[in-house]
């Protein structure tokens, strides 16, 4: 086995922008659910300001199990998409958290089994990835998208010097990658 050197400035090469950075990046809706963002002072269509977190969501791709000659050989399989995780900062009217409510209400109303017929419910959200001047390295295209949960938020007596937040879960058909700086993966 050759001797391999491993040192810390062969590990800093490794990064020659410094790494990506998790915190800088940009959540966007497009479609028919902007509407419920309308009365939120905060929202612009291209970019979610109080959108604290999101998580970009694992894809399964399944394997069908075949017997051949006493053994089980994998065959490639479907395709499953996670949903995707937004967290927000609730601000005092709570306009994000109300949009929300009411775009999931207009899917199913809370009383009964029944939507809202003259609802449009579906939107592509997008998610950016963005370098340390601001470009794009990475966006990603979710088709379809819906609220699936809108998360409760923690209330305590002893939480002080903290905002409130919540977690949104969109469920949608599949997702793209697009724009980006690197090798983009759509079906176009």
């Amino acid at each position: 086995m050759a001797d391999v050197a491993y040192s810390i400035n062969d590990f800093i090469k490794s990064f020659p922008k410094a790494g990506a950075r998790p915190n800088l990046f940009a959540v966007s809706i497009e479609g028919k659910g902007q509407q419920y963002f309308q009365n939120v002072p905060t929202f612009a269509p291209e970019h979610f300001l109080l959108c604290q977190t999101a998580s970009l969501p694992a894809t399964d791709l399944g394997n069908i199990p075949v017997s051949f000659m006493g053994r089980q050989i994998k065959l490639p399989g479907t395709r499953t998409f996670g949903n995707l995780s937004l967290s927000f900062y609730n601000d005092e009217d709570m306009s994000i958290r109300v949009a929300f409510e009411e775009w999931a209400h207009d899917i199913q109303n809370f009383a009964n089994v029944f939507g809202n017929k003259d609802s449009e419910i579906i939107s592509t959200i997008y998610v950016t990835q963005l370098g340390k001047k601001g470009n794009q390295l990475r966006r990603y295209k979710f088709n379809t998208a819906f609220p699936v949960n809108v998360g409760d938020i923690a209330l305590s007596y002893g939480d002080t010097d903290t905002i409130e937040s919540f977690t949104v879960e969109m469920a949608y058909q599949y997702y793209e990658i697009q724009e980006t700086a690197t090798r983009g993966l759509t079906d176009e």
